[in-house]
């Protein structure tokens, strides 16, 4: 490998820096070739990809008027530094396309464009059983059945991951908790601002029905449609909520999902007129049980129920009001 970077370097310093942005560069002590030149020895060139040569020339007059600076394309040199990258490990005598030649096309490039060194989460986290870490920042030697996370110098794929730090996962569970006592109605006139109350901590933008989803749009229709009857249902939770052992954190680009399962028992069902506060029905609902799903807002920085799977409105409701 050794061997390799300082061919693949000596390569770069002659093709130029990889820039994110426009750079310039001004020619200095440059010989110019000579039409007897010595050929530079060729080396065989992966499938599909196009060697720029170095042809001799004859020598060029000087211009009277002096070229102005050369404006370079960063993606062209960029796309010229990867070719001489993959080049130098093809002249290194690996086989292409096996794994050995990705791993070590993956570390030169790690070595020569290395990527941040922090991890981009807010939270540190844990990969699940089972995980894999990889020996290059690219992650190319992942076998990419799960989530990639950048983290402590190293790429980790999972499937799922979980947090390390336990105050990490109480926040969510407490933005739960927030949620729960909207949907209770335990004031009389809550019922009246309630989408917008509901919106302080549900978001269900862009979540695909499931078969046991309860979204906000369906929350809000059954609050409404009660509403407009005169009534509303006010819930107690007698007990705490109990908490699963396992929560999974899934990770995609753009996208931070936790499933949090949870159960409770003996909770309080009562039916209310609005106008009177009188209650026209009451039942205790033994076992309630579910699994909320949260998004992270990366602008807000808070949690927010996506999808209050099996919730009170959707699966429990229609039964108390039969």
């Amino acid at each position: 490998m050794r061997a390799i970077l300082q061919g693949v370097l000596v390569g770069v310093m002659i093709l130029g820096p990889v820039a994110c942005s426009t750079a310039t560069i001004t020619p200095t002590h440059m010989q110019t070739p000579s039409a007897t030149s010595t050929p530079i020895a060729s080396t065989e060139v992966p499938t599909g990809l196009t060697r720029v040569v170095a042809t001799a020339t004859a020598t060029a007059q000087p211009s009277e008027t002096p070229s102005p600076t050369a404006t370079l394309d960063p993606t062209r040199w960029a796309a010229m530094t990867l070719e001489a990258i993959r080049v130098a490990v093809t002249a290194s005598g690996v086989p292409e396309g096996s794994t050995e030649f990705e791993a070590q096309v993956a570390a030169t490039r790690c070595a020569l464009i290395p990527p941040p060194t922090a991890t981009p989460m807010p939270w540190r986290l844990a990969p699940e059983e089972p995980f894999v870490v990889s020996t290059n920042c690219l992650g190319s030697d992942l076998p990419g059945q799960g989530v990639q996370l950048w983290q402590d110098g190293a790429w980790i794929e999972a499937s799922s991951f979980s947090f390390a730090n336990a105050v990490d996962l109480e926040i969510p569970r407490q933005r739960y908790l927030a949620y729960l006592d909207v949907i209770s109605l335990r004031e009389s006139n809550a019922f009246q601002d309630f989408a917008a109350r509901l919106a302080d901590y549900m978001d269900s933008t862009g979540v695909a029905q499931a078969p046991e989803s309860c979204l906000a749009d369906e929350i809000i229709d059954q609050v409404a449609t009660l509403a407009e009857s005169g009534f509303y249902v006010r819930l107690t939770f007698t007990q705490p909520i109990q908490w699963s052992e396992q929560s999974h954190l899934f990770l995609s680009v753009g996208d931070i999902r936790l499933a949090l399962p949870w159960s409770t028992r003996a909770v309080q069902q009562e039916l209310v007129e609005s106008a009177t506060g009188r209650i026209t029905k009451q039942a205790l609902l033994a076992r309630f049980a579910g699994t909320v799903w949260l998004t992270y807002s990366s602008s807000r920085h808070e949690w927010f129920v996506a999808d209050d799977d099996s919730g009170y409105y959707c699966a429990e409701l229609p039964a108390f009001l039969d």
